[in-house]
């Protein structure tokens, strides 16, 4: 994921580096001042090998460099209290730009993906191995291409560089949404069924019937929106599965309103495209990439 990140424009000074990215591949050159930026910025850390250009020996960043502010490993709420600053239309739009810009590989990429899992159904295990990494792949997909660096096919299969990871996040995403389907099911047959069992027909079970068939509906979506960006924080190196599904969280609740109407505008361009087979090739990289951005702009 790391690649053409931190592609390098600045040619001051005679000294380049080269470093090893966190898929192992070794990326540069670049110049000590964009290696400064790149440390301030929590993309590389102190443990981050680099080497000079044309030399064998790796050292870490941190014997020559150490970042000139405190860079946050977690969100954290605005010092007023407040949401960050989220245009939900325009990340729409800026991702359709994206989109265009990158139409065949992008189409190519999660038309591939989603196949390979669609596939995978058809064996008992198949989805629990491939789902995690290919959605892994997609997220680091998304990431380079809003980020305006160079992107290919084989970017759909980089999740597997952190395959437990990505197979550790999936299970935990698919344990909450579980509970939260299991906890609707409970409100709506066995809390009735108790009900007419020892008090026999009433009011009460058909309420919690209703309340059951609601709650099986609602949590799930809760639980999407609340995680939406916990395979992006994990594809994006910014921390491990755990915390990833805790700054989503904390995200969620300092921008509920942007996210649920981000939310709500990718079911309706999701269910309009879906109406033919050429709209819905477009609309999954589109709401990917939307989605990168708004991860952007919280996170950043």
């Amino acid at each position: 994921m790391f690649e053409n990140l931190f592609m390098d424009t600045d040619q001051q000074g005679s000294i380049t580096y080269e470093l090893i990215g966190g898929d192992e591949v070794i990326y540069g050159p670049y110049t000590l001042t964009s290696l400064q930026q790149y440390l301030d910025e929590g993309r590389i850390d102190g443990e981050t090998q680099i080497r000079v250009s044309g030399t064998e020996d790796w050292m870490p960043l941190g014997r020559i460099l150490t970042p000139t502010a405190a860079t946050p490993t977690e969100y954290e709420p605005s010092a007023a209290g407040g949401a960050a600053d989220i245009n939900v239309m325009d990340a729409l739009k800026e991702g359709w730009a994206i989109l265009q810009k990158n139409m065949g590989v992008s189409i190519g990429v999660f038309f591939v993906g989603g196949l390979l899992v669609a596939l995978s159904g058809c064996l008992i295990i198949g989805p629990l191995f491939l789902a995690g990494p290919m959605a892994g792949g997609m997220c680091i997909f998304s990431l380079k291409a809003i980020r305006g660096e160079h992107v290919e096919f084989g970017d759909l299969f980089k999740g597997f560089s952190n395959f437990g990871g990505f197979l550790a996040a999936f299970m935990l995403g698919s344990l909450y949404l579980g509970l939260a389907a299991l906890l609707g099911f409970v409100v709506m047959t066995l809390i009735p069924g108790a009900i007419l069992y020892f008090f026999g027909p009433t009011s009460i079970a058909g309420i919690f019937a209703i309340l059951g068939m609601v709650l099986m509906a609602v949590l799930p979506i809760y639980i999407t929106v609340r995680y939406m960006f916990a395979f992006l924080l994990l594809a994006d190196g910014r921390a491990g599965v755990g915390e990833s599904f805790k700054m989503s969280a904390a995200a969620f609740r300092e921008n509920r309103g942007a996210i649920c109407l981000f939310f709500v505008m990718a079911m309706l361009i999701g269910a309009i495209a879906s109406m033919t087979f050429v709209g819905s090739l477009f609309a999954q990289p589109w709401l990917f990439f939307s989605m990168a951005i708004l991860y952007e702009e919280i996170f950043s």
